[in-house]
């Protein structure tokens, strides 16, 4: 058998939320439920920092490379079990098969509506909202799961998460390998979230909207609140109180809704056996934003090199 990668604990570089599906499970391609988000983050970001197994490391690109290292990891397993599997086959089509795995890539680049490149990767997570537990006397038990959901200062809260909120994952990373479907890669299971920024219910700030400062303009009065704990958030954070303003969607899926089949299973079965890959119908979100909105496509076989640290990860 070949020798599986282990399961990392990784917290993933600070970034935008792109169709958040962190507070209801998405039933829309799997019945039981799927819990997802994904990331947009900066790979020229050489600031940025992330955990690697309670480590800290700095810099988008070297977070990539890790996720590329274990998607590499994931073809070569492939290699191992098709060979054994081929060595136990007993008709002359299995025993004739060609290999024909294909990696899958761990992060796609974000296009825009022009076709371009826009410099920015995003990063899939999800996880099943329940799984089968076999017990001992051979039932099983249905167990429900959920991601953890904290604000920035690591309190548990649970406020519904839009698109375009700032916040970093936990997830954990591991290699799958479907022989059946000739598909390998790295699989992310999503655990929890932490908020930095919250966009919620149709909220965002200025920033969201693409509205920069215009001197000599309008000024509102400040706010006067009374705040219990006056020190600074860790990170810059703000706690998760729900911004005011109203935001129809934006390009980061504020909404929920994927303009795209991102509910499909973009990689194996987070809790059990990986399933196969889904081709539902495209849907484009019922309302449109002030930005346009964003597309992706599978990045290129090339890698780019780490910023920091001089050297990729070996997984």
């Amino acid at each position: 058998m070949a020798q599986k990668a282990k399961r990392m604990k990784i917290i993933s570089p600070i970034g935008l939320a792109q169709y958040p599906k962190l507070n209801t499970p998405d039933t829309k391609f799997n019945s039981k439920g799927v819990y997802e988000c994904s990331l947009v983050l900066d790979p020229n970001d050489e600031d940025a920092d992330w955990m690697l197994e309670g480590k800290p490391v700095q810099g988008v690109q070297n977070f990539l490379n890790l996720l590329d290292s274990c998607a590499d990891k994931a073809l070569e397993e492939s290699k191992v079990e098709f060979k054994e599997a081929k060595s136990k086959a007993t008709t002359k089509k299995a025993r004739d098969a060609k290999f024909k795995v294909e990696r899958r890539e761990p992060y796609d680049v974000e296009i825009d509506e022009d076709g371009e490149e826009t410099g920015l990767v995003i990063v899939k997570t999800r996880t099943n909202a329940s799984y089968e537990k076999e017990n001992a006397d051979g039932t099983t038990t249905t167990v429900k799961t959920r991601p953890s959901l904290f604000d920035s200062r690591g309190k548990a809260f649970d406020v519904d998460i839009w698109g375009g909120t700032k916040l970093r994952l936990q997830f954990s990373l591991s290699t799958y390998v479907m022989l059946a479907n000739d598909d390998a890669g790295a699989s992310k299971r999503l655990n929890g979230a932490q908020i930095i920024s919250l966009v919620s219910s149709g909220g965002g700030d200025a920033q969201s909207f693409g509205f920069g400062v215009v001197d000599g303009g309008y000024e509102a009065p400040e706010k006067t609140e009374t705040v219990e704990d006056d020190t600074d958030n860790p990170e810059d954070g703000e706690d998760y109180g729900s911004p005011s303003g109203a935001n129809d969607g934006d390009e980061y899926g504020a909404t929920g809704e994927s303009s795209e089949a991102e509910a499909g299973s973009e990689e194996g079965d987070e809790n059990g056996e990986p399933e196969p890959e889904k081709k539902p119908e495209v849907k484009t979100p019922k309302k449109s934003a002030p930005k346009p909105t964003k597309k992706t496509q599978p990045k290129p076989k090339a890698k780019a090199e780490p910023t920091k640290g001089g050297k990729g990860y070996d997984f």
